[in-house]
C-alpha cells in the first residue's frame, strides 16, 4: 500500500476552483463515507487555501485515478476542471507535505497557526468515523506533533501569522492608531471575521 497525496492549493488553481472544492465541516462525514468507494482509508483536509485528500492506495496510477475521480463526483465537476490544477504526492513525499502543512511552511502566510487546528480537526473527523486507518492515523498523529513542535520550538509563528493578521499590520503602519479610523470588512468567512 502507498500513502498517497492528492490534492489542489492556492499555488496551484485558481481561488474560483478552490472555493468550488470546499468540503465544509457539516459535510465531511458524507464525503469520508463516499471516499470509501474509491479507497480502504482516507483523510480529507479542506481550507480556504487548499483541498488535499490523503489516502492508503494500492498502486500509484489507479490511486491517482480513483482520488481524481472521487473529487470529480463529489463535487460535479470534469476531470478536466481538476487534474490540471491538481498534484500528487506518494509515501516520503507526501508525508513530508503533511509535515510541512501542519507546521505552516506550506500556508500563505508562513508559520500561520490555523492549520494545525485545521489538521486536527481534519483527522478527528476521519477518526470519528472509522476512515483513516491505522497508517494514516500514526501519520496524522505525528504530524501534529511536527506541527507543534515547530511552532514551540523555532520562531515560525511570532509574525504575522494570518492573512488577516497581516492586512490590520499593514493597515496600522500606514495609517497610525487604527482607532480613529472606520473600516469596511467585504466578506463572510474566518478571514474576514478575524480582521
Amino acid at each position: 500500500m502507498l500513502v498517497m497525496a492528492l490534492g489542489l492549493s492556492y499555488k496551484t488553481a485558481p481561488l474560483a476552483l478552490l472555493e468550488r472544492m470546499v468540503f465544509q465541516p457539516q459535510s465531511l462525514p458524507t464525503a469520508l463515507a463516499a471516499l470509501r468507494q474509491y479507497c480502504s482509508h482516507g483523510v480529507i483536509l479542506s481550507t480556504c487555501n487548499r483541498v488535499e485528500v490523503y489516502a492508503l492506495v494500492g498502486h500509484h496510477d489507479s490511486g491517482r485515478r480513483a482520488l481524481l475521480r472521487f473529487l470529480q463526483d463529489y463535487h460535479h465537476l470534469a476531470a478536466a476542471d481538476i487534474e490540471p490544477y491538481s498534484y500528487v504526492l506518494t509515501q516520503a513525499d507526501a508525508v513530508g507535505h503533511l509535515f510541512r502543512v501542519a507546521a505552516g511552511l506550506d500556508s500563505m502566510m508562513l508559520g500561520e497557526t490555523q492549520i494545525i487546528g485545521q489538521v486536527r480537526a481534519a483527522y478527528a473527523t476521519a477518526q470519528e468515523h472509522g476512515a483513516p486507518g491505522a497508517v494514516l492515523a500514526r501519520l496524522f498523529r505525528q504530524a501534529l506533533e511536527v506541527g507543534k513542535r515547530a511552532h514551540r520550538e523555532t520562531r515560525i509563528c511570532h509574525s504575522a501569522v494570518s492573512l488577516s493578521a497581516a492586512a490590520v499590520e499593514l493597515a496600522r503602519l500606514q495609517l497610525g492608531d487604527l482607532r480613529r479610523h472606520t473600516a469596511l470588512v467585504v466578506g463572510a468567512g474566518e478571514t474576514s471575521r478575524l480582521a
